[in-house]
């Protein structure tokens, strides 16, 4: 901000004590700047032990801060400008996988301190293979703050097939979960929601995506051969939800000659 100042003297006379008077008169324009008030930054929270966090404000990151072995961060910035600014956050662990981004919109007080408390950075997240081939059986891996509990959401179009799944972070963060049954075949979505252990909460991730394909290899083991073909016949006609479900090729909650088809079309495959 810049200020005019005008300053008038108008004739200030010193008397020196020997009967000379001095007189002074001044007509000037100063000109000053004065100094913008700027704010303080701090944002503290938990991500995955050992990752970088890294901090952007306005699309340009301001900062970087490596994740404790305790999985917390705290970092401040000084001298951001006043007013409402949208800050993000992400972290990178230790296999270089990033997390989603968070965002926060901040109002930056002029001198002061604005705080962003309880930040709880998403878990990085991948599935372990795509497509897969029934009854083979997803997993889900990544890492998070230590201790933390994960919950997997798996969400497949057929039957509104949807359950969740959980796996408790180790101490160097990393988690993995396995779907833990047969799943329909079609197209699946999954993703995680990580929680702390004082009861903060991450956002939700984003969707991972995978596909489970039709196999008449029910025992998983590579060979369509006679083992697959006795697991068939002893769900043959047995009606739901007596069968296995691998033996339940085609997915259409019978086991009967359609499946003995596709059996015999893979067999010795």
């Amino acid at each position: 901000m810049r200020w005019s100042v005008r300053i008038a003297l108008a004739l200030v006379s010193l008397g020196l004590g020997c009967g000379v008077a001095l007189g002074i008169e001044s007509d000037t324009t100063l000109n000053a700047e004065l100094p913008v008030q700027t704010g303080n930054v701090r944002m503290i929270g938990v991500a995955s032990p050992g990752s970088l966090v890294t901090f952007v404000r306005g699309g340009a990151v301001i900062g970087t801060q490596l994740a404790d072995a305790n999985s917390f961060f705290d970092k401040s910035f000084s001298n951001q400008p006043p007013g409402l600014a949208t800050y993000s956050v992400y972290a990178t662990d230790t296999s270089n996988r990033q997390t989603d981004v968070e965002n926060f919109d901040v109002t930056v007080p002029s001198v002061f301190t604005a705080t962003v408390n309880d930040i709880v950075l998403p878990s990085t997240f991948r599935v372990a293979s795509s497509p897969i081939k029934r009854p083979a059986v997803q997993s889900t891996f990544g890492s998070a703050a230590n201790g933390s509990t994960v919950t997997t959401f798996y969400s497949g179009a057929r039957y509104s097939d949807s359950f969740a799944r959980q796996a408790l972070a180790a101490s160097d963060g990393s988690w993995n979960v396995t779907a833990g049954q047969t799943l329909h075949l079609g197209d699946y979505t999954v993703n995680s929601v990580v929680q702390t252990s004082d009861n903060h909460q991450s956002p939700q991730s984003t969707s991972q995506t995978f596909q489970v394909l039709l196999s008449a290899d029910l025992n998983n083991d590579g060979v369509i051969n006679l083992a697959d073909f006795s697991a068939l016949m002893f769900s043959y006609n047995v009606p739901p939800p007596g069968f296995t479900r691998p033996a339940d090729i085609n997915d259409d909650n019978f086991v009967n000659l359609a499946d003995f088809s596709v059996m015999m079309f893979y067999y010795g495959r």
